[in-house]
């Protein structure tokens, strides 16, 4: 399953970190595939594990 998170009016340096320092640490807490282009996040995986990282994405 695919599904895109488009977060708008986030500063998207502040939340995937420095050198993508924040977007690693989901990367390696999470199996789906994580792409991002823009204001998007593209997501690819598991129904269930899509949830939990667009939770976490919302969350931060």
């Amino acid at each position: 399953m695919k599904k895109t998170i488009e977060l708008k009016a986030v500063d998207f340096q502040s939340l995937l970190g420095v050198s993508d320092s924040h977007l690693r640490l989901i990367e390696d807490s999470f199996s789906p595939k994580i792409v991002v282009r823009g204001q998007e996040i593209h997501v690819e995986g598991e129904e269930n594990e899509i949830s939990q990282v667009q939770e976490v994405f919302h969350e931060m």
